[in-house]
């Protein structure tokens, strides 16, 4: 089984660019079950067994399977994969394996698997098959062909969940039922004996992306994102159990559990916080025994309904869970996939001999981000919201960026365009952000627009996802300043808003608009699909809608400041003259002075805060008539409320109209989280949400660092900033965000007679500091305030 962390990070070796161009000599391969039924369910073994004469400082591999693997070389784990995309751009991971190899004999294993139609969500297939290439002719001695052994594991049973069981429907894969009566135990080890094993069935040639997939294989493309964490993750509580006792140094892995034979026994363990991990569970003795893991983010009362987070009393546990079958020897148990929990319920039963639980642990699947932020102030909620929003943001973060790590596991592009900031800023990697903007172009249909996310089997448009894509190039760009890499990505840019350009009518506003037109899921616009509302706003369907209408109008500002910095000045004017002429016949037809609100549709026969707050964000009326609303609307509940994950837009109105010194004054949704026991941001601010890990509604993790400290990049590829702060009732608050290989650190508070504090700027940044009626230039080193 996979060990507590992988032995070896990916390498960031370079791949022989004949692989990138031209037809792999290696073959996928697979056993003869799987090459004639392509999609079928299973997990399989294969191994390798080579000769060196000797070994040098670098052996390059290439591996890539479908749907997935984990690749061991003499016994140790090297990694898992590949990270999840599309057929025809299908990644494969380079490692160097020199340091674990050894002159005379060797051996490469890999277990592969396909979850067949129980497979998650973002997981799409072609077949079943393994790849393994080597990067030149020293390494083509392991290169996958018929000389590679196989066999199919028939321990795995995978199932579903009923709605007894499990009661929302959940994108995340199915429950492992693992059999150790039926493991192939030791095979990946190089003494193991495999003479009874087949030779795998070769298909046919790996080939690059370059050359397309001609319709039936994957086209081959290197992975840019590193392996995930790794790190052992050790539970630390038991909130109860019966028929059994926890000693606390079983959290350590130092004092086992036993279950008497005969008997049943049920543990209840506390996280305290939300992860995402793949369960390691080490047993011995226990023949006929059967231990059922069940994962939740929260407990439910009689009436299905969760309490406060820590809440144990009168609560039960209802989730996923897998089954493990012990076989009376010393095991250990591991998923194949993540599992997302607080809180993790054992319930056992053994027959007629003990079991011992020698440990349970987890091993972190989260992309590795780094913090390298920190934020603290006189107001003790901010720093929990911003270790919540983190912990939130990195629990959305795997080999994709995720909605939620529960329930779906999708890569959401209306999400991200308000959530993926958290990580790019307060780790400086961008890696991810690059690899969601790619698998958002590689989802691109023939209408221009992107699927609402990617990878998904499901092929849903969003469109308003299609213009949150383009923020999130416009991010990219802002922090990095990859001209290469942007420029490729304009004639998608332009796709979308032609798409959006089509579908404007006599009147200058949107017409009907097609696909689901998600906007909020509301009172009035609630997810109610059986009745025919799906969160869409008034005047979806009739046209005229002020609010799609708008963020047509932001797509198109996005744009126009995307193309000017790249010189493309006549297309920047375009748009620019485009999101005018809209933006100005949205106000003439929808806004309502009496009211001094934007109106839904021309009729006004309806009105939200999201209109209102996408006519201020977008400067579809006048900063004096902007200042006015913004200072009106939050609290205006005549309107249609918007949730959390929109009021993002309402911040970034706010910093738009010089109002960001009342940011505070909005937050204090967050700060009822904290008190109701969340440790990481729900989908929707309630008691009872579906789930309890959403990224779109941790957005003042990076917020505070944007408009309380007012750090804003003045210019493509963080060359320059803007400091102007907004510490609103604030008396001190101190931050570090990272620049380069430095950091920006800010200490300030507030006095009679302004801030006073300190700044430092690394070097090479050029800075600006702004408060009040004042500004002045920042010098590299600490700049008194």
């Amino acid at each position: 089984m996979l060990g507590f962390k992988l032995n070896a990070q990916q390498s960031q070796y370079s791949v022989n660019p004949d692989l990138l161009n031209e037809t792999w000599p290696a073959h996928w391969i697979a056993n003869v079950d799987a090459k004639h039924n392509p999609r079928v369910q299973g997990v399989f073994l294969f191994r390798k067994t080579f000769d060196l004469d000797s070994v040098g400082n670098e052996f390059i591999i290439h591996v890539s399977a479908d749907n997935r693997y984990v690749f061991y070389v003499n016994g140790a784990a090297v990694g898992r994969g590949p990270a999840q995309s599309v057929p025809a751009h299908w990644n494969f991971e380079t490692y160097n394996i020199a340091y674990l190899l050894k002159p005379g004999k060797n051996m490469l294993a890999a277990r592969v698997w396909n979850w067949g139609n129980l497979a998650p969500w973002a997981q799409k297939t072609v077949r079943t098959g393994l790849m393994v290439q080597g990067n030149s002719t020293k390494e083509a001695i392991v290169n996958s062909g018929n000389t590679w052994k196989q066999t199919q594991e028939l321990a795995w049973e995978f199932f579903n969940y009923s709605p007894d069981e499990f009661h929302h429907t959940t994108g995340v894969g199915p429950g492992e039922r693992i059999d150790a009566s039926k493991m192939i135990w030791n095979w990946n080890q190089p003494g193991f004996d495999d003479i009874d094993w087949l030779y795998a069935e070769e298909m046919f040639p790996g080939q690059p992306a370059s050359m397309g997939t001609k319709g039936y294989t994957w086209g081959l493309t290197p992975r840019i994102t590193p392996q995930m964490d790794g790190a052992v993750v050790r539970l630390n509580n038991v909130s109860r159990f019966e028929g059994v006792t926890v000693d606390p140094s079983f959290f350590s892995g130092a004092s086992p559990i036993t279950i008497p034979a005969n008997s049943k026994a049920t543990i209840l363990f506390d996280n305290k916080t939300l992860t995402v991990a793949i369960p390691r569970l080490a047993v011995d003795w226990g023949k006929g025994s059967q231990i059922k893991v069940t994962y939740s983010e929260a407990l439910f009362d009689d009436n299905l309904s969760k309490q406060h987070r820590d809440s144990i009393k009168g609560m039960h546990i209802r989730g996923y869970y897998d089954i493990f079958l012990p076989d009376g020897e010393e095991r250990i148990f591991q998923t194949l996939w993540n599992r997302t929990y607080r809180y993790i319920q054992m319930d056992i039963e053994t027959d007629n001999e003990q079991l011992v639980i020698n440990d349970f642990s987890g091993i972190s699947d989260l992309y590795p981000f780094e913090l390298k932020a920190s934020f603290a102030s006189s107001d003790p909620y901010l720093e929990k919201i911003f270790d919540a929003g983190w912990r939130t943001a990195r629990t959305c973060a795997l080999e994709n960026y995720v909605d939620c790590p529960y329930y779906e596991q999708l890569q959401y592009f209306g999400d991200l365009n308000i959530s993926n900031w958290i990580t790019v800023l307060l780790s400086g990697d961008t890696r991810l952000m690059r690899n969601a903007i790619l698998q958002g172009k590689y989802s691109i249909t023939e209408e221009g627009l992107t699927l609402a996310a990617a990878p998904c089997i499901d092929a849903k448009i969003i469109p308003f996802f299609s213009i949150a894509w383009i923020g999130m190039i416009y991010n990219y760009w802002n922090y990095t300043a990859d001209k290469e890499f942007v420029i490729e990505l304009l004639p998608d840019i332009q796709g979308i808003l032609d798409w959006y350009q089509a579908k404007i009518n006599d009147s200058w506003m949107l017409g009907p608009m097609s696909h689901w037109n998600f906007v909020d899921c509301t009172e009035k616009w609630p997810w109610a699909p059986e009745r025919g509302s799906v969160c869409e706003p008034t005047g979806t369907r009739e046209g005229n809608s002020s609010i799609l209408t708008l963020q047509y109008v932001y797509g198109l500002q996005l744009a126009r400041e995307i193309f000017s910095d790249l010189g493309q000045i006549d297309k920047a004017s375009e748009y620019a003259l485009l999101a005018d002429k809209v933006g100005k016949a949205t106000y003439r037809l929808c806004w309502d002075e009496s009211r001094h609100r934007m109106a839904d549709v021309p009729d006004k026969s309806s009105y939200s805060q999201h209109a209102s707050i996408f006519a201020a964000l977008t400067g579809a009326i006048d900063a004096e008539e902007a200042e006015k609303l913004l200072r009106e609307v939050y609290h205006d509940e005549s309107l249609l409320q918007a949730s959390t994950q929109f009021q993002a837009y309402f911040h970034k109105a706010l910093v738009k109209h010089g109002k960001a010194n009342e940011y505070l004054n909005y937050i204090n949704t967050w700060k009822e989280l904290i008190d109701l026991g969340f440790t990481t941001f729900p989908e929707y601010p309630d008691i009872n949400p579906r789930s309890d890990s959403h990224a779109w509604n941790a957005y003042p993790a990076y917020e505070f660092f944007t408009i309380i400290t007012g750090i804003q990049i003045a210019e493509p590829g963080f060359g320059s900033v803007v400091i102007e702060p907004n510490p609103g009732n604030l008396q001190w608050f101190k931050a570090t965000l990272p620049w380069k290989n430095d950091q920006i650190r800010i200490e300030l508070r507030q006095t009679r007679r302004g801030l006073r504090g300190s700044i430092y700027i690394p070097e090479a940044l050029n800075a600006t500091y702004r408060f009040g009626n004042s500004e002045k230039e920042l010098n590299s080193g600490i700049n008194k305030i």
